[in-house]
């Protein structure tokens, strides 16, 4: 489903609109059009406050999150001073939107959603970050990512195992700072690299996160893991240049 495909005009309000999202979610994300419904919407409405709604959606999903950081996807340099501005800046956050998504992150049923509603509350700034947020976080992580797996298993969209190996450096970030969560995190990494039908370089990126947060991951975690390289080394025809298996898959190893 590509959002240009979606007739915006069938939403009568910003609830239908909600609904929709909160079903479809999954599909929107994995082909990178979660936001354009929402500046589709947005301009579509002549609700005020819907317009500062849709725009509060766009503003939570123009954030990348690689790893532990945050990064804004637009920057400026002010020409006086020679400042540069990021949009959005959680530093300078508004309090209708911290209220808007802490409605959202309660109000919503998708844990992909969920997930990023309270991943942006616990990297807002001291007095409304709180731990808790970094815990509804991990739970909905976990869930969006058990949901994709299952999404893979009936139609094996290509995008799916992209969207697996975002989600789960992202968790493995959150976890690492909390300390929690450890026995889910080790369950969910167990099943997609010994429970998957993906390709090698899935598995070798979840491995090469599991070596990045080594300390939540002991000996016995990567064990069986090596059969995995081992087998994709050895095939007759590899189609990898010398530099990648150099450079990556034998450090791995």
């Amino acid at each position: 489903m590509r959002s240009k495909e979606i007739d915006i005009d069938q939403f009568n309000s910003i609830d239908e609109v909600y609904n929709f999202v909160d079903g479809n979610a999954y599909n929107l994300e994995r082909d990178w059009d979660l936001t354009d419904i929402w500046v589709r919407y947005s301009n579509r409405t002549t609700i005020e406050a819907e317009k500062h709604k849709a725009k509060w959606e766009i503003a939570c999903f123009s954030f990348d999150i690689k790893g532990s950081r945050l990064f804004s996807q637009t920057y400026s340099t002010a020409s006086e001073t020679g400042e540069v501005k990021a949009y959005p800046n959680l530093n300078y956050i508004e309090k209708e939107l911290i209220e808007y998504v802490s409605q959202r992150l309660y109000n919503s049923s998708n844990p992909l959603l969920k997930a990023r509603y309270a991943h942006l509350l616990w990297k807002c700034p001291i007095g409304i970050k709180h731990n808790k947020f970094a815990i509804i976080a991990i739970d909905n992580y976990i869930k969006a990512i058990e949901d994709y797996f299952n999404q893979w298993n009936d139609e094996k969209h290509e995008e799916v195992p992209f969207q697996i190996g975002r989600l789960y450096e992202i968790l493995l970030a959150v976890v690492n700072d909390l300390k929690t969560n450890l026995d889910q995190v080790k369950k969910l990494t167990h099943k997609l690299l010994f429970d998957s039908t993906f390709e090698f370089y899935i598995k070798h990126g979840i491995l090469n996160h599991m070596l990045e947060y080594s300390k939540l991951f002991k000996p016995n975690d990567f064990e069986n893991t090596l059969s995995f390289l081992e087998e994709e080394l050895n095939k007759d025809k590899i189609s990898y240049n010398d530099s990648l298996l150099v450079n990556s898959y034998i450090p791995t190893a």
